[in-house]
């Protein structure tokens, strides 16, 4: 299944089951996604986290029932996978302004979330003249010793910064460093995590473990697609990151000849704190996607 055909089976499927339970974590194993980059790539084709985009459209599509049936709200609400009519209301009001039952005794134009039309998004896409400039590159097997820390969101990126300002206490004492400058960060998901795993390190000749508050996490040989941002920093932040991964996932993927491969790490990004320039805070990261 291509990256296009991954997408309309989501949409699709979504069509689909907007009366039922959505298995978000099942669908992505199904289209051969990890969770990570799975939610990734949705938000960045269609602007919106998975979960909105299935809220809107099954409060866009409830408009019609509460216009031409008779059936009570919270029948409804209930039709649409809202556990009551307060969770039902409070949705409908926040998107739409007005309450169900003022629509039903006023059923004026809405403006409502229709479903994603892949078709269009192709054609932009195809039309787009986009480049971004990468290279595919074949990594070694790396071992790189950290620490990790765990979340709910595939984009809180702040961890990283959190694990750095710990784990660099220690850092200068840990034996067979390849390098202190160049600093690792891992982010990996899997399937059916119910968290995403943010990883911080650098890189060792040796597997043995220091102490018990460091891991060791393994970055398998393959072939990556490499992609430089520089740009500037911002309380010790790079700026433009987010939008970068968007033009990757969004654009880049869906062009390029290469999927996505699993391997158990869904990104990483490297930096060279050699390469800050201090005076203008300026910095240059390597992105790395596992790519088959």
């Amino acid at each position: 299944m291509d990256y296009f055909d991954s997408l309309n089976y989501l949409f699709d499927y979504i069509e689909d089951n907007l009366h039922s339970k959505i298995n978000i974590d099942l669908l992505s194993s199904e289209i051969f996604f990890s969770k990570f980059h799975f939610q990734r790539i949705f938000k960045a084709v269609t602007g919106d986290s998975v979960i909105n985009y299935v809220r809107k459209r099954r409060l866009s599509d409830s408009l019609f029932l509460i216009k031409n049936t008779s059936k009570n709200l919270l029948e409804i609400g209930i039709e649409y996978d809202f556990g009551s009519q307060e969770s039902f209301s409070r949705a409908f009001k926040s998107y739409f302004g007005i309450t169900p039952g003022q629509y039903r005794k006023n059923p004026i134009d809405l403006y409502t979330c229709k479903k994603f039309d892949i078709l269009k998004h192709k054609m932009k896409i195809l039309n787009s003249g986009f480049l971004l400039d990468y290279n595919t590159i074949s990594l070694p097997e790396k071992f790189i010793i950290g620490t990790n820390a765990k979340s709910c969101s595939y984009s809180d990126f702040d961890i990283f910064t959190n694990l750095w300002q710990s784990f660099l206490l220690s850092s200068n004492s840990i034996p067979n460093i390849v390098s202190h400058n160049v600093h690792y960060n891992i982010l990996s998901s899997g399937f059916f995590n119910n968290s995403f795993t943010f990883f911080a390190g650098i890189e060792t000749n040796s597997t043995a473990i220091p102490n018990n508050n460091l891991e060791i996490t393994k970055i398998p040989a393959g072939l990556y697609a490499k992609f430089t941002h520089s740009a500037l920093t911002n309380n010790g932040k790079t700026t433009g990151l987010d939008s970068t991964l968007d033009s990757i996932y969004s654009t880049w993927l869906p062009l390029s000849k290469y999927s996505l491969n699993n391997i158990g790490i869904d990104l990483i990004v490297v930096t060279n704190e050699s390469n800050l320039l201090n005076a203008e805070q300026k910095t240059i990261v390597d992105i790395y996607l596992p790519i088959k």
